[in-house]
């Protein structure tokens, strides 16, 4: 006497415990730091858009998270620092402007989000009244 099973042998695989087990592991493993990854690194980031001085206020207009919101301190008291980094000697330098209030950094702005040096120059020198721009 002979018996076969009525069930496929790869339906059987997809139906058996472990695999399911694997696969569970696979998504918690992989697909959740991938989620968080995603959303720490690229959504929160912030994008700035303008800056401008006017009426004693240093005002910048950036996005987060698909909102744009905007940011203002007062000029007097607060500080500009350009700073250039090269976080690679294969990437090309990079310059940072800070923007800091009490000693503290409220704001960064970046060139690698479309500005030059001449721009953080010139609009240093705007925000510190000289009007004057280094050839």
């Amino acid at each position: 006497m002979e018996i076969k099973a009525s069930g496929n042998y790869f339906r059987n695989l997809v139906r058996n415990d472990e695999i399911y087990f694997y696969m569970r592991l696979f998504v918690y493993f992989f697909f959740i730091p991938l989620g968080i990854y995603i959303i720490r690194f690229v959504f929160i980031r912030t994008f700035t858009n303008s800056m401008k001085v006017d009426n004693g206020l240093l005002t910048i207009h950036y996005t987060k998270l698909f909102r744009s919101r905007e940011q203002s301190f007062p000029v007097s008291g607060t500080l500009l620092e350009l700073r250039n980094y090269q976080d690679d000697i294969r990437l090309p330098s990079y310059y940072q402007l800070s923007v800091i209030v009490d000693k503290k950094t409220k704001y960064i702005a970046d060139s690698r989000e479309g500005f030059t040096k001449e721009t953080f120059l010139a609009f240093m020198s705007a925000f510190s009244g000289t009007y004057l721009v280094s050839p």
